[in-house]
């Protein structure tokens, strides 16, 4: 057979964009059998060209019905003429529908022509309405039988009715509300103060003492300092009392870990009736997150946990919240302020948000985890209390709660539907209302959102039975839904193609778009299946995973022990995903092991561009480009890895270009921070055995390569470029950290006020980090980090020197022949078959 050959075409600045073309030779090329379908067909026909089905459900079939007389040689076809295919359920292929490697199963397109599988419901029927608004009746969501998130009219994705309003001229940064403090709260357990580790931090307090008496100081506090070459924080603090004789505190240890709170009794205090001012300072430095401190003058009493706290018959005990302070100091202090316990409760300021009481199906889209750094969550409001300024949740968000600060606005809102481009279904009735964004609309295009999947390839795995041999090529899928559930950080349950256990299947030259999920997620013992040539764009979720993992999925597939492999996701340009669910990553790996990514083009999306999570081993990530990166969230970056230490098998990180990972938060106050705490190549929790090589990373934060805790990994023939306020990173959290290599990269930035090392251990010892023949230049300033390495014992042969990048500025980054890094042994890089432009099937 023919194929459909894509053609990439370059766009403005650096961009490539889709130009699909189609060259499917005629059908009397096609295989042994052909058969068509047609909207316009009839399923009583023969599924002939002049007699064509109406459904591919009618196709599947009859392929079925062939297969029982035996598949014929070189397979069969299915080819879909143009127009929109409205599915009811998904369509289910099962193994009774695979081919073989000589006879597949395919479902193509038309040559030149596009066929459209959607999950979506058409509507019709359109009225005027008060004002600028459009009526139609859905009859199906009457009585709220039917979810409909997404509506589609043209072709582009409306705005479901919300509070705030986007401004349209800043779509990542407005339209937030923000997690607000209660009125009049004091503190409460669970609220702490943190990253007070410098020297002359205080924080002081005003405090009624009921009685004389010498009191207990006890002190909440967690801490994880043996990192740092202490491990107690004994006479390092002290307390003093209405500017008397300080007293030092003793009985510090280590908690174990930052989060791990423990009671320590510290001092003996002598005080008198009445007010006084307390004030603990950090005198010799070393950090404490603290959470509380109390006095009572018995010494025999101890304080256990946080609940029902109280002091003995005929004593005494005061409790002090230690973010509830009166004065403070501290550069890098964190103050956190009230937590629900519940982690269902979230305050906004009053007259921001109303109870809407014709609107009961309200929808709370939050950014959680230390402001927004990580994801989003999509949870159903229970009520909202107008007067108290309170939100109550349905459950908590994602496992998380909201935190101080947080942003998140409120959507599904009939009261909220006032600007062009919203619209608003009442599932009660079945009445949707909408704001055409044009003058003139008549709803011919208008779709609702229905099926969340489209495709579903359901392998028996129990009784060794795989879907194979079937293939997708030259079709668009639109229209999904998505499902309000439990969101996992990595894998959503919403997709429009679905492989379970699948093997030897391929998805090749299509278009996946308008999608409330991700566009294609493989579960299970999925092998040897290929994703190629195609568009991933404007998808709520992420474009493919490949995830060995059933229980990420809350699937049973039989064999969950063995991974997804050999699969191949090459030569797709990716764009605009992550619309709803902000930790949609373009491309992610979940226990998978020797697959390869490669030639990609991946651009614009909230979180990391390709992820590889838990047990990952032998995969190749090799000549992708991607672009902007991290646009709405942060501790992420443009390629990333969390906890891939299980397997000896090294992962290949190679020849990507990755540029601009951005990086967005918000502060405790609700102020939107961009750029902040990404970096290019991210290798997290631990994450060992990676090979990262011919790599070229362009503006990040904090360094273009980070090792966070893991070992053995070699950074070997990089080019990594204008950290805004470092340029490589490594921490030895778990200091297990041995055997990591550094060596033969470039690192150069513009930046003024930038280093070069965002580290706690990198010149510990050479067993943490073997660093050398590196290149450094700081446009001709001095680095005085390569002299603290030098003098460590690293980096002996490395130099500070212009690498001489032939035209930088055009992200050339080929050397020129004096290039004093090629006397290092540092090998050129050449970009020219980066991403789709250099995609070969």
């Amino acid at each position: 057979m023919g194929i459909i050959t894509p053609t990439w075409r370059r766009a403005a600045g650096a961009f490539w964009i889709w130009a699909a073309v189609l060259s499917l030779p005629p059908v009397s090329a096609a295989p042994a059998v052909t058969f068509f379908v047609s909207p316009a067909g009839n399923d009583a026909n023969p599924g002939a060209k002049t007699k064509p089905f109406a459904t591919i459900e009618r196709a599947r079939q009859a392929v079925r019905a062939l297969k029982e007389k035996g598949l014929p040689a070189g397979g069969v076809s299915v080819l879909l003429r143009g127009g929109t295919y409205f599915l009811n359920e998904p369509f289910v292929l099962g193994p009774e529908d695979s081919g073989t490697a000589t006879s597949p199963i395919t479902y193509e397109a038309y040559p030149d022509e596009k066929p459209v599988i959607s999950g979506g419901r058409p509507v019709t029927g359109w009225k005027r309405g008060a004002g600028e608004i459009r009526t139609a009746q859905v009859a199906a969501a009457a009585g709220g039988k039917d979810h409909y998130t997404q509506l589609f009219v043209d072709g582009q994705r409306q705005v479901r009715a919300r509070q705030p309003n986007v401004d349209p001229a800043h779509p990542t940064t407005s339209g937030f509300l923000f997690v607000r403090q209660p009125e009049h709260w004091k503190g409460d357990f669970g609220s702490r103060v943190g990253s007070i580790h410098n020297p002359g931090d205080f924080l002081e307090y005003e405090m009624e003492i009921p009685a004389d008496g010498d009191y207990a100081f006890w002190f909440y506090y967690a801490a994880a300092n043996k990192a740092f070459g202490n491990d107690r924080m004994d006479d390092r603090t002290q307390v003093s009392v209405d500017g008397g004789e300080p007293v030092l505190l003793k009985n510090l240890p280590d908690t174990g870990d930052w989060s791990k709170f423990a009671w320590a009794n510290c001092a003996i205090l002598k005080l008198t009736h009445g007010k006084h001012t307390i004030r603990w300072t950090n005198v010799k430095g070393g950090g404490l997150n603290l959470d509380a401190f109390l006095l009572c003058d018995d010494p025999t009493w101890k304080p256990v946990g946080t609940d029902n706290l109280a002091a003995p018959p005929g004593k005494h005990l005061v409790i002090q919240q230690c973010e509830d302070f009166t004065k403070a100091n501290g550069k890098q202090m964190t103050v956190d302020g009230f937590v629900d316990k519940t982690g269902t409760k979230l305050y906004f300021d009053k007259g921001a948000l109303h109870a809407w009481p014709d609107s009961p199906d309200k929808e709370l889209h939050l950014f959680v985890y230390e402001g927004g750094l990580c994801s989003d969550a999509l949870v159903p409001i229970v009520s909202i209390d107008e007067q108290q300024g309170l939100l109550t949740m349905a459950y908590p968000p994602g496992g998380y709660r909201a935190e101080l600060g947080a942003r998140f606005f409120v959507d599904n809102i009939r009261e909220a539907l006032d600007s062009p481009g919203e619209w608003f279904l009442d599932r009660t009735s079945g009445t949707l209302r909408f704001w055409p964004l044009k003058p003139g609309f008549a709803g011919e295009s208008a779709v609702l959102s229905f099926l969340d999947r489209l495709i579903d390839l359901r392998s028996d795995l129990a009784h060794g039975h795989p879907v194979e041999y079937v293939r997708f090529r030259g079709l668009t899928f639109e229209h999904t839904d998505y499902t309000r559930q439990r969101q996992d950080w990595y894998h959503s349950d919403d997709a429009a193609i679905w492989f379970h256990g699948a093997q030897h299947c391929r998805i090749e030259e299509c278009r996946f778009t308008n999608l409330g999920g991700s566009g294609i997620v493989m579960v299970g013992n999925c092998c040897d299946n290929e994703v190629l040539g195609s568009e991933f764009s404007n998808l709520g979720a992420g474009a493919v995973t490949i995830n060995g993992n059933p229980a990420n999925h809350h699937l049973e597939v039989a064999d969950p022990g063995k991974p997804a492999e050999h699969n191949r996701v090459a030569g797709n340009l990716i764009h605009d995903t992550g619309l709803l669910f902000k930790h949609g990553n373009p491309i992610c790996l979940n226990s998978a092991e020797n697959n390869t990514i490669s030639h990609n083009t991946i651009r614009s999306h909230p979180r990391q561009g390709i992820v590889l999570t838990e047990a990952c081993g032998g995969n190749v990530i090799e000549y992708n480009e991607l672009r902007h990166n991290c646009l709405e969230t942060g501790d992420c970056g443009g390629i990333y890895t969390y906890d891939t230490n299980k397997l000896p098998t090294p992962n290949i990180l190679r020849g990507n270009l990755v540029v601009d990972s951005r990086g967005m938060s918000t502060t405790q106050e609700g102020k939107i921070v961009s750029p902040t705490y990404t970096w290019g190549i991210y290798i997290d929790g631990e994450s060992s055995n990676w090979i990262v090589e011919n790599n070229v990373v362009i503006g990040d934060v904090l360094g273009g390569v980070f090792i966070n805790g893991g070992h053995h990994n070699v950074i070997e023939n990089n080019i990594f470029v204008n950290g805004l306020e470092k340029q490589i990173a490594y921490s030895d959290y778990a200091q297990r950290g041995l055997g990591n290599v550094f060596r033969h990269n470039i690192v150069a930035w513009s930046e003024p006020k930038a280093g070069l090392l965002w580290s706690r251990d990198w010149a510990k010892d050479s067993n943490h980090i073997a660093a050398d023949n590196n290149l450094y230049w700081h446009g001709g300033a001095a680095i005085p980090e390569v002299t603290d390495l030098q003098r460590a014992g690293l980096d002996a042969h490395s130099l500070v020197a212009d690498p001489q990048f032939i035209d930088p500025a055009k992200e050339d980054f080929r050397l020129q022949p004096t290039s004093p890094a090629l006397k290092l042994g540092i090998q050129p890089i050449d970009l020219a078959g980066v991403g789709v432009e250099g995609y070969r099937r």
